[in-house]
């Protein structure tokens, strides 16, 4: 019995001066592993808008990781706003209209460095506007579901400082004029908008956003009920108001694409 928990203890000893001697594996890969063999590459390029608007900022991006790796950005006709602290992510400023470059490097933790990856950027002027700016009669063309272009007329109030409404007239909608016409519904007041569409201005950037599954109304005959999402975009220097608009007639599913589409420009009289 004495021997066998000799023995035990003997092993038990071996074991450990074993195990105090040997470098764990975690350890050992990294000691073993040879950053300076990395030939680093910017995968799937720059990730961002490749259209801004003077003034703006916009936020780009490198969509991988690398452990030890930097990321360094430079940029030709535009201005470095910040950098994230992991250097994945750069802000970058336009202050004047035309074109941008942006460049961005990769550099290994063994100092190894990427071939440039870059990215053009068109920089549209831009021109601010306040909401009064938009009130009035604006016409263009709408496109419903991707087919031809319609002539189209719609009056445009303002709501707030930073909301304005695409008018219904007479219950017959801004948008999507030709589908209720042919259907031969109104919208009647006292639900939702009454028809209305309204517009949330981005006063410093340009763009049109909508409220997702904003309670457009209820039409006769019928009744039958309806709802929108949409989104879009304004330009203060050419007096256009450019709409992707999305009509569903049920709150299954917003982001279904819509019961019926309208893609319109309208130019402001």
């Amino acid at each position: 019995m004495k021997n066998k928990i000799f023995l035990a203890i003997a092993l038990f000893v071996v074991v450990s001066l074993f195990n105090s001697c040997t470098t764990p594996p975690i350890e050992a890969a990294q000691d073993a592993y040879n950053y300076n063999a990395i030939i680093p590459k910017v995968l799937d390029g720059i990730q961002g808008t490749q259209v801004a608007f003077q003034t703006t900022s916009a936020t780009y991006t490198i969509d991988y990781y690398r452990g030890g790796s930097t990321w360094n950005w430079s940029v030709d006709g535009a201005t470095i706003k910040s950098v994230s602290d992991d250097t994945r992510t750069a802000t970058i400023e336009y202050p004047t209209a035309g074109t941008a470059k942006i460049t961005v490097t990769e550099t290994t933790q063994g100092g190894v460095t990427s071939d440039p990856a870059t990215l053009d950027v068109t920089v549209n002027a831009f021109c601010p506007k306040t909401a009064d700016w938009y009130v009035g009669t604006w016409v263009g063309t709408e496109s419903i579901g991707g087919g031809d272009n319609e002539p189209i007329t719609v009056t445009i109030s303002k709501v707030d400082d930073t909301t304005i409404s695409i008018d219904a007239q007479d219950g017959h909608p801004g948008l999507l004029q030709s589908v209720y016409g042919g259907w031969g519904e109104a919208f009647q007041t006292g639900f939702g908008l009454d028809g209305d569409i309204h517009l949330t201005l981005g006063l410093g950037d340009g763009s049109i956003s909508m409220v997702s599954g904003e309670y457009w109304g209820q039409t006769l005959p019928g009744p039958y009920d309806y709802w929108y999402v949409g989104s879009g975009n304004w330009d203060g220097c050419a007096s256009t108001i450019s709409l992707h608009f999305e009509m569903h007639w049920d709150e299954d599913d917003f982001g279904d694409g819509g019961n019926r589409v309208s893609d319109a420009v309208l130019v402001k009289q």
